[in-house]
């Protein structure tokens, strides 16, 4: 099963995730940047569902090419949902692709959770197989 959007109301802004009022349901989500949402605002938001043994999580994206470079980097051994969101808390999505693409260890060294191990491996399984979208808005 999987939710690939939910388009309604955002309610509630929190630290990391916003509530979406989809026809009288609110869905909890967890994203990188709760601060690009708008409160009251009908908005599109793509997602994520992680289902684990433990665990039930609903993670949004405005933009479809964020959530794709959230797919690929949980692709990558080691990488799960939380270290994915924190990077694109932190760096916008064409500069993480750069730095993948150009092998800058350094840059993504610096991103939350990412060792010089995650780095080299997020380079070794993902170089080559992305693309910058410049007509995307990019985070600030």
């Amino acid at each position: 099963m999987m939710i690939g959007f939910l388009k309604g109301r955002i309610e509630i802004i929190k630290q990391d995730s916003i509530m979406i009022d989809v026809n009288g349901v609110g869905y909890e989500l967890l994203v990188a940047n709760p601060e690009k949402f708008t409160l009251y605002q009908d908005t599109l938001v793509y997602t994520y569902l992680k289902l684990a043994e433990n665990d039930i999580s609903l993670y949004g994206f405005l933009f479809k090419e964020e959530k794709e470079l959230f797919l690929k980097l949980i692709s990558v051994k080691g990488i799960g949902p939380k270290s994915a969101m924190g990077m694109l808390s932190k760096a916008d999505y064409s500069n993480i692709i750069e730095a993948i693409e150009v092998g800058n260890l350094n840059f993504l060294k610096k991103l939350p959770s990412i060792g010089p191990k995650a780095a080299q491996q997020i380079i070794l399984d993902l170089k080559g197989k992305l693309v910058i979208d410049y007509n995307i808005p990019i985070n600030t």
